[in-house]
């Protein structure tokens, strides 16, 4: 008597109802089994080698070929459940020839836990895919066979080569896709009120015949729109910040899979609405203040995602490292794909390659981000965690592994009314050499025109700002606060914001310096405004100086809340409660705040946190006032650069100069480590830049 084992489906069955199918009477069963009929038990318990397991046969040209998979309709099996197996069949087709002859659906979905598979049946073979894939194709499979392109089955992950190519065609693919189905995950706490209000919205806006989403901001717009909408109070409004917590919204792959696509759907368990939809909600909560940003969901990456979709759609350019600034929170599993996640976006000369590095692509796009950016060095104004000793990266390339909520200095939103920072001074057009050099090595970068800031060595530095306070808890948003009032106390002391002597510039008022060093330059530029400021900022300071007073009583957090409500400071407690929900507590911007903001809004810290979040605040021999990042150190120097909007802070690497010999190559030239930019008031606009005294240096 032989024993053939389990066909692959009935494999497939046994497996994937694990953990699903472990009742007592299965269990006495399995053990009966292995009793009376050990052999047998053995035979239909087989490990995989008696299963046969799919293998990818090699694309006969992945630059321009596919695959596709086609999910079979529910199959009707006797003693297991139909409803866990999937059967597909792959096919090789021509990309191009796809929209007309081989229409399919492109699946955008979240890996989701590597460790967490399910078993599928492909081209009659066992395939092991992670089980949020097995969900997605449970739920878009349909009575009929359907045809798609999902990354984890078309591509082969393990071939270098064949991934390297067809990740290459990811923008194409999504592009000629009928259409791009999301997969969120299964339905959750409200997430069906959430769609349900996004579906509501969709008709609301046809009912209310507006076409132009920047008509959202006008509150005629919308009180017709509110006409046509649940209540306030559905809970379907107040759940769509816990539908942002979903992975998806945070996936780096996701911005060009939407970016690109002609349409999309986004679908949650057995609800969906359209990304269009969708998408429109959301600006309309932006506008009228019902969206709320925390790190503990995405809804700024949302926010980002649907800037870049806009633009794309609109054919407007994308500046590269504009988009890598604005999505740097976004995560992925490989470091390198947060590059080629983008780069299909721009027109940007680096093409996917995995047999590189992490430590190569990043290199490699740093030195490609230079050059097609007129050869300025924007990118050394990229914000990164302080270095440590065993960095591999030199100071220069930017490490896209690491999320420091930290905005870059150069401002890159194009609706600034205010002119760029141009600390070194206006380049003439006619000046076309590159003002810096690159080592063979790609780990050296030659200043060729740098100027040190006369006086310009760091003395002295203060607390860093925090810079992601949110906490779900009261005490921890209490104690955040107080890290926050304490570092601004040490940084009116380093700038000596309260002192009667006049700034080195010669402005008279060090006030005005120190709440223009606060806002990054970026308002109070005329005597209107600056007025303005100054009373809003009058005001907020004192609010916060009462508030750092009261948390620094030994007190418990919520006793010196119930305080202030007893005492009849009911109206000083609500405003401290908005003002950490909607204020300082939402989660940092990635590029600097619109110079169009209300000026009210400094009450609640907006127009100022995406600069100081994650800097300190220093002051140099001289008296000049920056805002540094968090790594910055005594000693430190601040320097201007041909070609840079903004200055630098630079820490001479003496020791590895001895090591090295570096300072020896060209007229003792020395070599220094990039701390990163800094705002340094009164010489942001070139008044401080003196090209003749220029020379080179190394960053290394």
């Amino acid at each position: 008597m032989s024993f053939r084992g389990p066909t692959p489906t009935q494999y497939v069955a046994m497996e994937n109802s694990k953990g699903i199918r472990n009742d007592y009477f299965t269990a006495a069963l399995r053990s009966l089994s292995k009793t009376l009929f050990p052999k047998w038990h053995a035979v239909a318990h087989a490990p995989p080698p008696y299963i046969p397991f799919f293998k990818y046969q090699p694309l006969p040209d992945p630059t321009r070929m596919i695959r596709l998979i086609t999910i079979k309709p529910s199959p009707h099996y006797q003693w297991y459940d139909p409803e866990q197996i999937i059967v597909i069949e792959t096919k090789v087709v021509v990309l191009k020839d796809c929209p007309e002859e081989h229409p399919f659906v492109a699946i955008s979905y979240c890996w989701g836990n590597p460790n967490e598979t399910s078993k599928i049946i492909c081209d009659g073979t066992v395939m092991t895919i992670t089980k949020s894939l097995h969900e997605a194709l449970l739920r878009f499979r349909g009575p009929t066979k359907r045809t798609f392109w999902a990354d984890a089955i078309c591509i082969n992950q393990t071939d270098d080569a064949e991934k390297t190519q067809q990740v290459r065609l990811m923008r194409d693919i999504y592009e000629n896709a009928s259409t791009v189905a999301v997969w969120l995950g299964d339905a959750g706490a409200n997430s069906d009120h959430v769609l349900n209000v996004s579906e509501a919205f969709g008709n609301a806006i046809e009912c209310s015949h507006v076409r132009d989403w920047e008509a959202f901001w006008d509150p005629t717009v919308q009180k017709e729109i509110f006409r046509h909408l649940p209540q306030l109070s559905d809970i379907g409004w107040s759940s769509v910040g816990q539908f942002l917590q979903r992975p998806w919204w945070g996936r780096m792959w996701v911005i060009q899979e939407i970016a690109v696509a002609p349409d999309a759907m986004l679908h949650c368990g057995s609800s969906s609405t359209s990304w269009s939809t969708f998408s429109n909600m959301l600006k309309f909560m932006l506008a009228v203040g019902l969206l709320e940003s925390h790190p503990d969901n995405h809804a700024e990456k949302v926010v980002a995602l649907m800037k870049t979709r806009d633009n794309f759609q609109n054919s407007l350019y994308q500046d590269f490292l504009a988009m890598m600034l604005r999505h740097r929170a976004c995560s992925a599993t490989i470091g390198k794909d947060k590059i080629f996640a983008l780069s299909g976006l721009s027109i940007f000369p680096l093409q996917p390659d995995y047999s590189k590095t992490d430590a190569e692509i990043f290199t490699d796009a740093a030195i490609e981000m230079m050059k097609m950016d007129d050869n300025s060095l924007n990118i050394l104004s990229v914000p990164h965690a302080p270095h440590t000793a065993d960095r591999i990266l030199p100071s220069w390339i930017p490490d896209w592994t690491h999320t420091p909520f930290v905005a870059s200095l150069v401002p890159y939103n194009s609706s600034s009314t205010y002119p760029p920072f141009s600390a070194s001074g206006l380049l003439p057009a006619t000046d076309t050499n590159p003002p810096f050099k690159i080592s063979l090595s790609k780990t050296t970068l030659t200043l060729t025109a740098a100027y040190q800031l006369p006086g310009g060595t760091v003395v002295a530095t203060a607390l860093t700002c925090p810079s992601t306070p949110w906490s779900p808890t009261l005490s921890s948003l209490i104690s955040a606060d107080l890290r926050l009032y304490s570092a601004l106390v040490t940084w009116e002391t380093i700038s000596r914001a309260r002192s009667n002597l006049p700034y080195i510039t010669g402005e008279p008022h060090m006030r005005d310096v120190y709440m223009q060093t606060l806002l990054a330059g970026r308002h109070g530029h005329n005597t209107h405004e600056l007025e303005a400021y100054r009373k809003k900022f009058a005001e907020w300071e004192e609010s916060w100086r009462v508030w750092y007073w009261l948390f620094r009583s030994p007190l418990p957090p919520g006793l010196v809340i119930w305080i202030c409500w007893l005492f009849g400071m009911a109206a000083v407690g609500v405003m401290y409660v908005k003002h950490m929900v909607t204020g300082w507590h939402a989660a940092p911007v990635l590029s600097m705040p619109a110079s169009g903001s209300d000026i009210g809004s400094i009450t609640d810290a907006r127009d100022f946190k995406a600069a100081i979040a994650g800097r300190r605040m220093v002051r140099t021999e001289k008296g000049f006032v920056g805002l540094a990042l968090e790594g910055a150190e005594v000693g430190d120097e601040v320097w201007l650069v041909k070609g840079a909007r903004v200055p630098f802070l630079l820490r001479p690497e003496r020791e590895r100069e001895k090591r090295r010999g570096v300072g020896d190559e060209e007229d003792g030239r020395g070599a220094y480590t990039l701390v990163g930019d800094i705002y340094v008031h009164g010489v942001m606009y070139g008044e401080a830049f003196e090209q003749e005294r220029c020379g080179e240096i190394c960053i290394v």
